[in-house]
């Protein structure tokens, strides 16, 4: 007698579950039949892999091409001025004056504000707007643009109008000789705004194709409050290159500056920013003006804070006489791993030509002298009136943007890759079971190739601009082999399923590191052409000087209290001993803030120290209750 027959219901069950898996089988082409490029609605880049996952709206790049493809060029026309009394808002606020100006206010109790623009020619537009943040108003304000009813790229969705900012005085020595940020408070004063990416992906403003004829353009509520006065058409004309402007120097009667270089320090002369976070720095370097060696001097403006795309810094200085001059600075950028840093530069509040949109700052573990420069390696002149001058820069990622969005949907496609893998092969796939992953997920092989290829595309991008080969690079072609080692044998993809997860929080890790550009600038140098600058590096003996000197230090200073700013003639009462769990900065603020405000009010002294990470670990192991004492509490 057959087995089977002694034993009806295993019988049954294993049939029941081999038509579950065939019906399984059966579903699992249909969910994965397009490839992933497809599913996602393909954007255009130099590699045959890119979807574009943001959603339902093209990347800002992507309509740039199609600008392109379909020849739209600027429209060529004479700006035109939409004042407070064309705009149609959602409960429409009434008018007030900010700063001799008429403006509406805008807070969350109008939902938008929408224009009627008028285009007289078929062409490509970009919009300027004029806004105002009120006092008090220390956020960013955030709105969403549409153009006649639809959003018309994805970057659209997130436009930021930021506050000014400045120090509201000098910075001053604590208790313990160093010195410490002082305050910053807001700028009162009318902003002119490009409409532009905040995130700094592009150098430009955005271009918008407008048929001749009436338009509707309406910015939508998000958060945050500002005052809103005149929106601007522009004709999205090109910059000219700086070939275009230097050819006319000699026309105009130009001529260079007198000899002679006006040196200033960069975290001195800062008139105004976009970002509190953007501050004074702190260098060891013994060239460093002023040295800070024994006592902190915050010495130097921005480094690692100032990496943010769309975070400018204006500096102000002030030249004698009329002429041709040169621009440079004493800078460190050591931070992108070989990489360059960008700034789009502007003078006098405008990018002067094509070449400062997005300006590089080479990688290097030393600090160098920047002249602004073109590519053959002689100075950019600026013709400069006496009187002052004000020098923006602006953080910029515009030359990695096509990584960069290649990062993103390289790192969603392969989430939506291990996802559908994972179903069929579950989470604890059988190593010694071949799920024949190319027959059951038919788009498969297509997209590790894709992949593979991107991997390829992204280093040889890189490559291209870096000082030396980035880690990041490496890691490109790391993941490559990968993807090239899996479309070889699919047998091995079960087996190797953490090798796509890796590769997915590596691209992720990418593509943040990629939009950070770091920064560091020690002085501000403005001269005539036929000044010298002659660049010095510290020395190996001064250096070792320094770190001899803080290796002494550091027996005698004490590291874990927290210098005092309270005025002398403040009356003490009572003193409060505060040990803080945290970083040095942030017990230094708590300590500021105190001295500032709670001791003058209370006359309680409060004495801040640093808790060192050891102690804090012998303390959490002291106070954490054992299980016994849970148990008996």
């Amino acid at each position: 007698m057959s087995p089977w027959s002694r034993k009806p219901l295993p019988r049954i069950l294993s049939a029941a579950l081999a038509l579950l898996i065939l019906s399984q089988a059966a579903l699992l082409p249909a969910a994965a039949d397009k490839p992933l490029r497809e599913q996602f609605g393909q954007s255009d880049v130099p590699v045959d892999y890119e979807y574009n996952q943001s959603a339902k709206y093209a990347y800002y790049m992507d309509v740039l091409e199609e600008y392109d493809e379909y020849g739209y060029a600027p429209a060529g026309t004479e700006p035109a001025a939409y004042g407070i009394a064309q705009i149609q808002a959602e409960n429409q606020p009434e008018a007030a004056s900010y700063d001799g100006r008429e403006a509406l206010l805008w807070d969350d109790g109008a939902g938008y504000f929408e224009w009627t623009v008028t285009a007289p020619k078929s062409g490509l537009y970009r919009l300027e707007l004029d806004y105002y943040m009120p006092e008090g108003v220390e956020e960013e304000a955030v709105r969403t643009l549409t153009l006649d009813g639809s959003t018309p790229f994805y970057e659209a969705n997130n436009l930021t109008f930021a506050p000014l900012w400045k120090e509201s005085g000098k910075p001053v020595a604590n208790s313990l000789g160093d010195e410490v940020w002082p305050e910053q408070e807001t700028v009162p004063r009318w902003i002119t705004a490009d409409i532009q990416d905040p995130n700094g992906l592009y150098a430009e403003p955005f271009a918008f194709y407008l048929e001749a004829g009436e338009h509707t353009f309406r910015l939508e509520y998000v958060h945050g409050t500002m005052a809103v006065g005149e929106l601007r058409l522009l004709s999205s004309d090109p910059l000219p290159t700086y070939a275009d402007i230097s050819a006319g120097y000699d026309a105009a009667g130009y001529t260079e500056a007198p000899a002679g270089t006006l040196t200033l320090q960069a975290e001195d002369i800062v008139a105004e920013k976009n970002d509190s976070s953007v501050r004074r720095e702190y260098d060891g370097d013994p060239l460093t003006v002023p040295q800070s060696l024994y006592n902190r001097r915050l010495n130097v403006l921005g480094g690692y804070r100032w990496r943010l795309g769309g975070q400018s810094v204006t500096l102000s200085f002030t030249v004698e006489q009329d002429g041709l001059y040169k621009i440079g600075m004493r800078c460190l950028q050591s931070w992108n791993d070989g990489l360059p840093s960008y700034r789009k530069i502007r003078v006098d509040g405008e990018v002067p030509f094509e070449e400062l949109l997005a300006y590089r700052f080479a990688y290097s573990s030393k600090w160098q002298t920047e002249t602004l420069r073109g590519q053959d390696g002689e100075p950019f002149l600026f013709y400069l009136k006496a009187g002052s001058h004000t020098l923006t820069m602006e953080v910029t990622a515009a030359p990695y943007t096509d990584v960069i969005y290649s990062l993103n949907d390289d790192t969603l496609a392969l989430s939506t890759m291990i996802r559908d893998i994972q179903e069929i092969t579950g989470n604890e796939p059988d190593p010694n079971y071949d799920y024949k992953l190319f027959k059951t997920i038919p788009t498969l092989k297509d997209d590790l190739q894709a992949l593979a290829d991107s991997m390829q595309y992204k280093y040889d991008r890189i490559c291209s601009m870096a000082e030396k080969t980035p880690a990041m690079a490496n890691n490109f072609l790391t993941i490559q082999a990968q993807m090239e080692a899996m479309i070889e044998d699919d047998y091995v993809i079960p087996r190797r399923i953490d090798d796509l997860e890796n590769a997915m929080t590596s691209l992720g890790n990418w593509y943040q590191e990629l939009q950070s550009q770091p920064l560091m600038l020690d002085t501000l140098m403005v001269g005539s052409p036929s000044d010298t600058w002659v660049h010095k590096n510290s020395s190996l003996l001064s250096r070792a000087w320094a770190t001899l000197v803080n290796f002494f230090l550091s027996f005698t200073k004490d590291y874990d209290n927290v210098g005092s700013v309270l005025a002398e003639d403040t009356e003490v009462k009572e003193i409060l001993n505060v040990w803080v769990a945290y970083g040095t900065e942030w017990a230094e603020q708590i300590k500021e803030l105190a001295d500032i405000q709670f001791t003058p009010e209370t006359g309680i002294l409060v004495n801040v120290n640093v808790l060192p990470s050891g102690q804090l670990n012998a303390c959490l192991l002291y106070t954490s209750p054992s299980p016994r004492d849970t148990e008996r509490s």
